[in-house]
């Protein structure tokens, strides 16, 4: 296994373990997948409400 390189800084490396464990409990956790079926349904709602305006517009 290759050897962990550390920052040189304090501040610099409790950035960076900041950052890895945001990445790794978003990777990890169902985070991604509640957003992901949100914007799947949000879309869907936008579509249908498109198609029904769209045919309203012609039935007139």
């Amino acid at each position: 296994m290759a050897a962990v390189r550390r920052c040189d800084d304090a501040a610099s490396q409790a950035l960076s373990d900041y950052a890895y464990l945001s990445m790794i409990i978003s990777a990890f956790t169902v985070i991604p997948a509640v957003l992901t079926i949100a914007g799947l349904v949000l879309a869907v709602r936008d579509v249908s409400r498109w198609r029904r305006a769209r045919t309203a517009e012609r039935s007139r």
